[in-house]
């Protein structure tokens, strides 16, 4: 069995498990908008997409148990548009360190968060910290839109686009890969801050970076960069890659940790 999911498991199960060498893997998305033409939930296919196709390329390989995934995470930036649910930073946090406390209660020593959502990217750094002084249990980040840049600027850069923040390329093209039908692409806008396009230094991403309390401040439309440009083909190119690097994390996590 490629994958083990903690829902289908008995209370048995787990504990006849060597729960210290396993990884417990908690998918983390968010439900935001994406621009008209992507789904709400698209972070949370793509965290549990990239899990379930990583977990069968090792077949078994590492020990695990996954979580289903978490389905809101913080974003308070898009709460201007239409069916955005956010936790606040006080129960994003306090949701995310109950969870973990949980597993740790049942042995579990090495946590593997599998992040869809870059807004979740700094409480995750928070609660990794303290999880680690309340529990000495490891806690790993696989954030998705850290890793994807080496393959993610190449696109880009083919196409001419200098930023695809939000809903745009990468993320169309991802979600054009896992369900198509979901997308809609004659609603697809192309849309670029031309203070970031003009400048060097200062973007969302850095190397300055800058504060912002509303993707309107940046791009109304709810997209930031070519949705256009999505294609399958690119999203299949990203998911491979990505796939490929989670799985190596699971391997590396299992041998060293």
């Amino acid at each position: 069995m490629s994958t083990t999911k903690l829902e289908n498991l008995t209370f048995k199960h787990v504990a006849e498990m060597d729960v210290a060498r396993s990884i417990a893997i908690v998918p983390i998305g968010s439900m935001e908008q994406h621009g008209p033409h992507l789904p709400i939930g698209m972070d949370n296919a793509v965290a549990q997409a990239l899990t379930e196709a990583a977990l069968k390329e090792l077949d078994g390989k590492v020990g695990h148990v996954l979580l289903p995934v978490i389905p809101i995470g913080q974003s308070p930036e898009h709460m201007d548009y239409p069916g955005t649910i956010s936790f606040s930073a006080e129960t994003f946090l306090s949701v995310l360190k109950d969870i973990c406390a949980s597993l740790a209660q049942s042995g579990f020593k090495k946590i593997l968060f599998v992040n869809g959502h870059g807004g979740n990217i700094s409480m995750l750094g928070a609660v990794s910290f303290d999880v680690r002084l309340e529990h000495d249990v490891h806690v790993f980040m696989f954030n998705v839109w850290s890793i994807m840049p080496p393959v993610a600027h190449e696109i880009i850069n083919r196409q001419g686009s200098k930023t695809d923040l939000h809903g745009g390329e990468l993320e169309t093209s991802i979600v054009m890969h896992l369900d198509p039908k979901l997308v809609h692409m004659e609603w697809a806008l192309d849309e670029e801050n031309p203070k970031f396009s003009r400048g060097k230094l200062i973007n969302l991403t850095g190397p300055v970076t800058m504060n912002w309390s509303s993707l309107h401040d940046i791009a109304p439309s709810g997209i930031s960069g070519q949705a256009s440009f999505g294609t399958p083909e690119k999203g299949e190119a990203l998911v491979s890659y990505l796939t490929n690097v989670l799985s190596q994390t699971l391997e590396e996590i299992d041998i060293n940790w």
